[in-house]
């Protein structure tokens, strides 16, 4: 038989776990929307036919930042069963 306190530890549980995803989610978001923003800059100062060097410094930033965004979607924590 089911304990009185189990369904509210359930829900506390589920409660805790979907808030660190949504948490974990936004922070995605952001990293995503900080991508595009240099990703868009690239493009154009590359359109624009800017020297090689700042555009070699700002393709660096932007692998940093682009592998910093694949790790926190890949930290994402799926409730065990």
């Amino acid at each position: 038989m089911l304990s009185a306190g189990s369904h509210q530890a359930t829900l506390d549980r589920l409660y805790v776990w979907e808030k660190k995803l949504y948490d974990e989610v936004k922070s995605g978001e952001r990293v995503r929307i900080a991508y595009g923003k240099k990703r868009l800059a690239l493009k154009n100062h590359d359109v624009k036919g800017d020297d090689s060097s700042s555009v070699d410094k700002r393709y660096s930033q932007r692998s940093t930042h682009s592998d910093e965004g694949f790790d926190t979607l890949n930290r994402v924590n799926l409730p065990k069963d």
